[in-house]
């Protein structure tokens, strides 16, 4: 019973600890080659127009794959020149904050850098999601073994997935490095146990064989068109959801920094006012107690050093006539 049990997970290339997934993964795989083997070849004409709707429907799928692709390719170059300009206009724009001297501009351009640095944040999101979609890990059905079940994963017969030998082929190095020589003796004998392979199922093949890779193949493309379609839509997502929050943010950003802005310049004019008033009243106080020092130079009761000799005499004439009128009285 363990035997079976383990047996009937094998063709699962991750965790086999999942009991429920596997019983009802078993009874859809059961019900999918029964369906297969079941088929019967029909007339000519009939067969003739199915292949023909196969091969259409081929066509159809790799030239919406290699649409969405070109989009995707787009969204990608699209992501990296919003990487270089939010950080040219961050390494620019920092150049103009001087709260010291400039502190209601700084504020303004402060909401701005706040969002480069959302737009910076939405371009590094679509280059990691690119990246992330160029990896194997994200087709899910690549954990069907196709070996245990060749109606199924990706594994068609007239594609390298499905020619058991040329996944031996060793990766090639980089130009500054040579190839070993039994890199090459791999490669050679990845290509012929490929051949031998390829050409034996090509001959081989009977009529109903090359349907049901046709059909196989046409579902594979169908779900690839799938899986490229979602990773299109994740993309546009990244986009739109980072372009509005670019914008949102920026326009709250500067409506907080004008708010501030006004409340920190109007701040800054009651102050300058406030100082301006204290400077004249110690202006005025300072001047006032220059005027007390020297006030005692014209008070009355002392005499005024600087009169002339002749106002004096006067004076003198003056007190001797005042005089003489007393005593003639």
């Amino acid at each position: 019973m363990g035997n079976e049990q383990k047996d009937n997970k094998s063709w699962w290339k991750s965790i086999k600890d999942d009991d429920r997934f596997f019983t009802e993964a078993d009874e859809k795989i059961k019900a999918i080659e029964a369906k297969l083997d079941a088929y019967k070849a029909g007339s000519e004409d009939a067969d003739e127009k199915r292949m023909k709707l196969l091969e259409g429907l081929i066509k159809h799928y790799l030239d919406l794959t290699r649409a969405i692709d070109v989009r995707r390719a787009e969204y990608f170059k699209a992501g990296l020149q919003m990487f270089a300009v939010s950080l040219a206009a961050l390494g620019v724009i920092v150049k103009f904050i001087d709260f010291e001297n400039h502190l209601f501009v700084s504020i303004i351009t402060l909401a701005f850098v706040v969002g480069l640095i959302s737009l910076l944040y939405t371009a590094i999101s679509i280059i990691t999601t690119f990246y992330w979609q160029t990896q194997s890990e994200r087709y899910h059905f690549l954990k069907l073994d196709a070996t245990k079940h060749p109606y199924l994963g990706n594994s068609w017969l007239w594609f390298y997935h499905g020619v058991p030998g040329l996944d031996k082929i060793p990766y090639i190095k980089k130009s500054t490095e040579s190839s070993e020589e039994s890199d090459y003796r791999d490669g050679a004998m990845g290509y012929l146990n490929g051949a031998e392979f390829y050409f034996r199922n090509f001959i081989d093949a009977t009529d109903k064989e090359i349907f049901i890779q046709h059909l196989r193949y046409t579902y594979l493309l169908l779900v690839h068109n799938a899986y490229k379609n979602k990773f299109d839509r994740q993309l546009i997502d990244r986009i739109s959801e980072g372009t509005k929050n670019t914008f949102g943010i920026t326009g709250i950003a500067l409506f907080l920094s004008f708010v501030i802005g006004s409340i920190v310049s109007s701040s800054e004019n009651q102050n300058d006012r406030q100082e301006t008033k204290q400077s004249f009243n110690n202006d005025s106080a300072a001047s006032n107690e220059k005027s007390d020092s020297t006030s005692f130079l014209y008070n009355p009761s002392f005499p005024d050093l600087t009169r002339s000799k002749s106002d004096t005499s006067i004076s003198k004439a003056d007190s001797i006539k005042v005089k003489d009128s007393v005593q003639v009285q």
